[in-house]
């Protein structure tokens, strides 16, 4: 019989924790358990058959902390040696990317701006550098480090073609990757890849093009995954390694799933819509790839894209690199022409007979050339279009752009760690749901990546996420205002609706994006969220015509922010600004005169004169005229839940992750841009928990044999915790419980810190702490009171704060007034440990249960994710 520990004074009879309630109260029991990886990365575990010896490779429990004087990456040691978790970079796809991930939870404003603004002062220098503090107390999510090492750096010997070593296997957002040393010589179709999920009864086989190889070093990424616990094989012949990784759900929220789903080519729960046709392309391939779409054959990436309207299924477009295409030389004109007169210096006066130039006229023309790019080696991605044209006594460019018409259900998405778009950009044009991901752009000449849509009501649902925008470049700026020698714009959306831009990291851009290309154009239903503006110029975006949601984004060293016009109504929530010029730009005028930013949480430092209404209510209405579909009035959309994502009942936005304002630098610079995408696992269980090899050839060339006998050691006393095939008791033995109730509390709200019987609960200001009387049983226990947290917190606040004293199950006992909640254990430095999977039911007298496994000793609260739910009574059985 397992003991139990008094800490409160209701004993908890018999050794069974869930039972039926009484007294009008529902314990619905999910029997839900998931393993915690506490905030770190679980060992790789690779054993050898013959010797029955293991070694931890890239083994570590200490986030490092790398500061932007530092190189983006960190090498490990030895797995002796090393506590901290570090990566070696590589600028292959077969590398892993630099990434070192710390929990500097700042607990306030002014702390989170100083480490934030380290933080993102070299953001700007790399689009794959990777350090970066996550945020402490959000909801979903923690820092899951990933540490990349060589078979060297980790302690392991030099493999044969006999057998496959894993170096680094982990999760992330509906995805993950492995790393392992592959056999000298060998290339992609050698190795068989699948993939199989804790509760399918049968394994998939990996496309083959997700597998890269370069050199000795090798990376497979599996894409399309819904979350949950997945074991992933590598094979070559007869030798195969196996490594067992967790794989977390996108944050979805937003107006692009707003009374929508399956957004691209892809399910809400991340896998391949059944019909999906996928398409991969390299830089190798660009203009040879073929597809065949609608029973017709099409020649190169351009091309396809260019007749996705024809498709009558959706399309996963997957770039295996960074597509290249050339552009134009810098052009030095003699005798110093102004711009309107810079064509006419060499084309003759072109005037009233210009017709509008391509790039093949000016090339043929001896105007410019490509000639540099050429020579370095960068190839003309063909099917683009160069133009200059002249209107109104003015000439304008738009270099290197590609329209995609009145597509529909496309995701065009990266693949691994360096995919990206060079020089060059893309217009959709009239299409429906489109995804853009985990994609780099890079000295686009015009926009980078841009929507227009034929009316405001025609065309829309966009998710645009996890991209990183670096500047843009225009060595041939033919416009009259010469504004376009850094580009045009990151993203661009106009006469469109249901937009969703979230996770993507701007680093020294110009001009970031608009919301309608003019007062009169009209644009509808716009969510901005979690963005990271590394010092950029203007537009973050410029608004017009529009009801728009900014949440959550990181304005950091930038000049104008959000710059709202033409009777746009803004909720501009819990966002931070950090040193920038112009953070909120109104614009009232004679036409337009209801243009409204309302600002609830945002936090402001070292920064100019705000023009937005603050309110310390979220219910607060406020005056406007904003009709973004010429009719309907969209004044004070944000509290109407049946135009906006409103959570009526707790008068919040009701969206996957919320942060306060001082929460968020940490955050988004962790999770942020295409970098990040795969090197973090966004949710809680990333990591690697357990892995395996293999070789029937008895190779002794096994990962164990080259360790130090320090390492052996440590990595015998660790695979008991974290491979799944352990048989070792990881509970104490004397397999005591605690069971921690509020029944000693005294019935009301709270305006203080509270410790009774053990456990502590934590206030914030400006949030319910109450604890209220309830009737319900668990195991025969009487439950009198239940704690309502009253939103998101932290370990310091607004949460329930306790300490374990040995490796333990954590099973929390909680309801909701409103169906969808969760809760997510933290641990003393704030870091979300793991979240919660089972939904509360809408109403209070609906129990529901979540276990967190395997988590070890120390201090630990429960929180909210985001808005109000009741613990009833929290378990801890050893």
């Amino acid at each position: 019989m397992r003991k139990l520990k008094k800490i409160s004074s209701i004993a908890l009879i018999g050794a069974t924790i869930i039972s039926l309630a009484s007294c009008g109260i529902t314990l619905k029991n999910e029997n839900t358990s998931s393993k915690a990886n506490n905030g770190d990365n679980s060992s790789t575990v690779v054993s050898n058959n013959n010797t029955g010896s293991s070694s931890s490779i890239a083994s570590s429990s200490e986030p490092v902390v790398v500061t932007p004087s530092n190189s983006s990456s960190v090498a490990a040691s030895s797995v002796a040696s090393s506590s901290n978790t570090s990566s070696a970079t590589s600028s292959s796809k077969a590398s892993s990317s630099a990434a070192a991930s710390s929990s500097a939870a700042s607990s306030s404003k002014a702390s989170s701006s100083a480490s934030s603004s380290a933080a993102s002062s070299s953001k700007a220098a790399s689009s794959t550098a990777a350090a970066s503090s996550t945020a402490a107390a959000s909801s979903k999510a923690s820092s899951s480090s990933s540490a990349s090492t060589s078979a060297a750096e980790s302690g392991v010997d030099d493999i044969t073609s006999q057998g496959i070593v894993v170096t680094e296997a982990s999760g992330y957002t509906e995805g993950a990757y492995l790393l392992f040393n592959a056999a000298s010589g060998s290339s992609a179709s050698d190795y068989t890849v699948t993939y199989q999920k804790s509760d399918a009864s049968s394994a998939t086989t990996v496309d083959s093009e997700l597998i890269n190889i370069d050199g000795t070093s090798g990376r497979v990424d599996v894409l399309g995954l819904s979350a949950g616990t997945y074991t992933i094989k590598i094979a070559k012949g007869s030798s195969y390694a196996t490594a067992t990784v967790n794989v977390n759900s996108a944050d979805r929220s937003g107006y692009a799933h707003f009374n929508n789903s399956g957004v691209g080519a892809y399910n809400d729960d991340g896998t391949l819509k059944s019909d999906a046709q996928v398409i991969y392309v390299s830089n190798a391939t660009k203009n040879t790839v073929t597809a065949s779409i609608n029973g017709s054959s099409y020649t190169g990436l351009a091309n396809i894209l260019k007749n996705l309207s024809k498709s009558k299924t959706p399309v996963a477009v997957r770039l295996l690199d960074r597509i290249e295409t050339t552009q134009f030389n810098k052009v030095t004109y003699t005798s110093g022409a102004s711009t309107s007169a810079l064509l006419e210096e060499q084309a003759n006066s072109l005037g009233g007979n210009y017709k509008g130039y391509s790039a093949s006229d000016i090339i043929s023309n001896g105007w410019n050339s490509y000639s540099d790019d050429l020579a370095a080696g960068i190839t003309t991605l063909n099917g683009l279009s160069s133009k200059c044209s002249y209107s109104s006594g003015e000439f304008d460019c738009a270099w290197n752009m590609l329209s995609i018409g009145s597509a529909k259900n496309v995701t065009l998405e990266g693949v691994g760690l360096d995919a990206g778009i060079y020089q060059w950009g893309i217009t959709w044009s009239k299409c429906d749901n489109i995804e853009v991901k985990n994609l780099t752009f890079t000295d686009y000449t015009e926009d980078a990546c841009s929507f227009e849509a034929g009316s405001v009501t025609a065309n829309g649902y966009y998710w645009i996420h996890n991209n990183t925008f670096n500047r843009g470049k225009n060595n041939w700026d033919l416009s009259y205002e010469q504004d376009k020698y850094a580009g045009d714009g990151g993203t661009d959306f106009k006469k469109c609706h249901n937009i969703t831009s979230s996770y993507n990291e701007f680093n020294n851009c110009k001009k970031t994006g608009l919301v309608g290309g003019s007062n009169s154009q009209l644009t509808m239903n716009v969510t901005f969220h979690h963005n990271f503006y590394n010092q950029v110029g203007s537009r973050l975006p410029l608004g017009r015509q529009a009801n728009m949601h900014f949440y959550n984004n990181y304005y950091y060293q930038c000049s104008t922010c959000q710059d709202i016009r033409a009777n746009a109504f803004v909720l501009s929530e819990a966002n931070y600004f950090d040193s920038c010029t112009n953070p909120q730009k109104v614009t009232v005028d004679d036409t337009y005169t209801g243009t409204v930013i309302k600002s609830y949480g945002d936090y402001l430092t070292n920064c100019g004169d705000s023009a937005a209404t603050v309110v310390t209510s979220r219910t607060v209405t406020l005056s406007g005229a904003c009709k973004p579909d010429g009719s309907t009035d969209y004044t004070n959309f944000d509290i109407d839940s049946s135009k906006f994502y409103y959570d009526s009942d707790n008068q919040v936005s009701d969206v996957d992750i919320l942060h306060e304002a001082s929460e968020v630098p940490a955050y988004v610079t962790a999770f942020a841009g295409a970098s990040n995408f795969t090197k973090y696992n966004k949710y809680l269980g990333g990591s690697t928990s357990s892995s395996s090899s293999s070789s029937s050839s008895g190779s002794s060339s096994s990962a164990a044999a080259s360790s130090s006998s320090a390492a052996s050691s440590s990595a015998a006393s660790s695979s008991a915790a974290s491979s799944s095939t352990a048989t070792t008791d990881i509970y104490d033995p004397e397999g005591e419980y605690t069971l921690l109730t509020f029944n000693n509390f005294t019935e009301g709200s709270y305006t203080e810190n509270t410790t009774v019987d053990g456990i502590t609960i934590t206030y914030k200001s400006g949030k319910d702490l109450n604890v209220e009387s309830t009737s319900a049983t668990i195991d025969g226990n009487t439950i009198s009171k239940y704690l309502k947290l009253g939103g998101t917190g932290t370990y310091s606040a607004l949460s329930v704060q306790f300490t374990t004293t040995a490796t333990a199950k954590i099973t929390v006992y909680y309801a909701a007034g409103t169906a969808g909640r969760y809760v997510k254990l933290l641990d003393s430095d704030s870091n979300a440990v793991e979240t919660s999977t089972t939904p509360t039911e809408a109403s209070t007298s609906t129990m529901v249960s979540y276990t967190f496994d395997s988590v070890e000793a120390g201090s630990y609260a429960i929180a909210s994710i985001n808005s109000s739910v009741y613990i009833y009574a929290i378990v801890i059985e050893y």
